[in-house]
Formats: C-alpha cells, sequence, structure tokens
C-alpha cells in the first residue's frame, strides 16, 4: 500500500522538478536580456516563431546559414546577436562582422568546438572527425589530414582545377543543347568530388565522365543522416541507423581498399618521398603509418581513424 510517506516522497520530487523546470525556464530566456537579438522573443517559443517564419519564405531544404543572413538583414542586426531556440536547439551567438570573426579565430588558446557539431556529424563521419574535435586529437587529426589542403598544397594544383572545370564546362554546354530538366546541384557536385578526389587520392574519381559509386554513397548518407538527427520516432531511427552502417561500411571499404594499394606502391618505392613530396592527402596518412614504426600494415582501428576525418 502506498503510504503517507512515500507519497510525500513522491510529492517532494514533483515539487523539485516543477521548481528546477520554472528556473531553467526562466535563466534560459532571460540570459540574452540587454544584448543585441531579433525581435518578437517569445517565453514559450523564444526565437523559433521567427526562425520558422524567415525560413518559410527560402527554398526548401536551403542551408540554415541563409536563414541567420536574413534574419540579420531584415532586423538590421549588429555584427554579433543572439538568437534563443532552446529547448529545441542550442541557444547561438551569430558573428557577421568580419573583424570579430578573425578575433573569435585568432584567440588563443582556441574556443573548443560545441558538442552539438559532434551529435550533428557524427551519423555522418562517426566519432572524433576533425570538425569536431578538439586539443590533442584535433591535432593528431589535422596533421594527417589538414595540410593536404593548405592554399601551400592546393596552389599548384590550379591547373588540375581549371581542367575538371572545363569538364563541367562542357557537360553544361551539352545538358543546355539536350533542353533537358537537369539538377545543376548535382553536376557542380561531381566537380568539386573530382577536385577533391585528386587532392585526397592522388587521381581523379572521374564522377563527372562516367559517374563515381563512392560519390553516390556519400549523397545516399544524406537523407538517412537527417532522419537520425531530427526524429525521435524508435522505428524510424533504428531504420536510418541501419542504412547508414551500411554506407558507411561500403565507404570504408572503398578508402581501406585505396589506403592498402598506396601502401603496397610506396613500399616498392627504392626511397620514401617526404611529407612535403606526398602528391595526395592519401600518401600523407600512409606515409604518416609506415615512418610511426608501428609496422607496415594498416590495422583496423588505423583505417577507422583516416576514414573517419
Amino acid at each position: 500500500m502506498f503510504g503517507v510517506s512515500n507519497w510525500l516522497v513522491a510529492a517532494t520530487v514533483v515539487l523539485a522538478t516543477a521548481v528546477y523546470g520554472i528556473f531553467k525556464v526562466v535563466y534560459m530566456r532571460t540570459r540574452f536580456r540587454g544584448l543585441p537579438q531579433p525581435p518578437k522573443h517569445s517565453w514559450i517559443w523564444g526565437h523559433t516563431t521567427i526562425w520558422e517564419e524567415l525560413a518559410a519564405t527560402l527554398p526548401p531544404f536551403t542551408h540554415p546559414q541563409h536563414v541567420y543572413t536574413l534574419m540579420a538583414r531584415k532586423y538590421d542586426m549588429p555584427g554579433v546577436f543572439y538568437v534563443d531556440m532552446w529547448p529545441f536547439v542550442e541557444s547561438q551567438v551569430v558573428i557577421t562582422d568580419p573583424d570579430a570573426a578573425r578575433l573569435v579565430l585568432a584567440t588563443t588558446p582556441y574556443y573548443p568546438k560545441h558538442p552539438t557539431i559532434e551529435r550533428f556529424l557524427r551519423p555522418f563521419t562517426g566519432p572524433g572527425s576533425i570538425a569536431a574535435s578538439n586539443g590533442d586529437r584535433w591535432r593528431y587529426n589535422h596533421r594527417m589530414v589538414g595540410s593536404g589542403f593548405s592554399p601551400s598544397h592546393v596552389k599548384p594544383m590550379a591547373g588540375m582545377i581549371a581542367e575538371q572545370v572545363l569538364v563541367f564546362h562542357d557537360r553544361l554546354r551539352r545538358l543546355a543543347a539536350a533542353a533537358e530538366p537537369f539538377s545543376m546541384e548535382e553536376e557542380s557536385a561531381k566537380t568539386v568530388f573530382d577536385v577533391i578526389g585528386k587532392i585526397v587520392f592522388g587521381v581523379s574519381l572521374e564522377a563527372q565522365r562516367s559517374g563515381s559509386p563512392l560519390l553516390e554513397d556519400l549523397r545516399a548518407s544524406i537523407n538517412p543522416a537527417t532522419t537520425f538527427i531530427g526524429t525521435r520516432n524508435p522505428w524510424k531511427r533504428r531504420a536510418a541507423e541501419k542504412s547508414l552502417r551500411a554506407l558507411r561500411a561500403r565507404v570504408r571499404e572503398t578508402l581501406a581498399g585505396e589506403m592498402r594499394e598506396r601502401l603496397r606502391v610506396l613500399q616498392d618505392e627504392k626511397e620514401l618521398p617526404s611529407r612535403r613530396q606526398a602528391k595526395s592527402v592519401l600518401d600523407r596518412i600512409v606515409l604518416d603509418r609506415i615512418q610511426s614504426g608501428q609496422g607496415a600494415t594498416l590495422d583496423d582501428e588505423f583505417i577507422d581513424t583516416a576514414v573517419t576525418k
């Protein structure tokens, strides 16, 4: 039988939860008071209603950054302002002023990346990607792949980039001559993928000319990853997670095969090139492994780390 003491405990828990909830709401809704923020701030919805109103004026699936741009222009916001979206998403400080953004990026030690970035990217990349990591993990990731995209490494590839743009130009001419609808986003994605493929693998993946299974797998991950992030339905999340696992496994198999092939080629070289002489990001990754003294093999842990980047 539920005694008086049990009722008191239950009532105390309910009251404490209610008091905590009230204080939490008051704190979250007042912490930006006196700071620059859009108008129409609601005690119930925060700035969510303004966000939805502005997003409704843009085409479907528009990148969220455009909503912030529209918000800043419509309400004449300063270069730094605050947006309260709690509890639907984390509240944010929005920086549109270049000098303020440069100050943030130049601060030492660097501001850590917010955990929300990791939660958002994990369905696409797995844990610990360079875009979401901090500290020693970020430095390790950056050494592994980041320098391959530095201006000093990419600048000599201007000729290769121009060649891929010419292929893109030729495709657009033929598509225009056919007078049939086509996806500009899809065609431009193929061009970018061929350029990135050349930087990462040292060879073009020929997505523009013949199509790339790797690109198709990466593009196919967007819908289930978005579902996994956005839905609270456990069945939809389970189906999306299963689809993502299958896609990531195929991508991993493709990249692992490329890494093992580069390992074989580099081991056949009479003299190993330096990191500066490496022709691709993939070569830098494999060279790091060879020169680390951990053996001339690529174990599963190393491959998983490299693929996650």
